[in-house]
């Protein structure tokens, strides 16, 4: 009977140690990703601080960035959780952010501004392939 020898369980360890990797980069650059995006959020709700009316809707600064800031509420209220490696979560728990964001759409906005696609490639090189 012919003996066969095989590499598989050495390349399985292999696998496992770099899914492993693999996963911590992941969880890494979500992360780094909902801070990212928060910090935009935050940036954009962090105008110059106004006690007048606010602005009619068709005044010329309607709509821009950085949204003025009257009480602190709707800054302070902006939240991250990236507790899994699969999804992050970034919002705002205040009460009329969903009105200021349909005006202007400061989280929109700040998760564009971050590049999440090169932040996981980044984790990915310096987790997985140690470069």
């Amino acid at each position: 009977m012919n003996s066969i020898t095989t590499n598989a369980p050495r390349l399985l360890k292999k696998w496992q140690q770099r899914r492993a990797a693999l996963d911590r980069a992941k969880h890494r650059a979500l992360r780094n990703a909902a801070i990212m995006i928060d910090r935009a959020q935050v940036d954009n709700l962090s105008g110059p601080a106004i006690k007048a009316k606010p602005k009619p809707r068709n005044h010329p600064d309607a709509g821009r960035y950085p949204v003025p800031v009257r009480t602190g509420n709707l800054r302070n209220s902006t939240f991250f959780d990236a507790q899994r490696s699969d999804f992050a979560i970034v919002g705002n728990k205040a009460k009329y952010a969903m009105v200021i964001h349909q005006e202007r759409p400061f989280l929109d906005d700040a998760a564009e501004s971050v590049d999440a696609v090169e932040m996981m490639a980044i984790a990915i090189r310096k987790e997985v392939l140690g470069l």
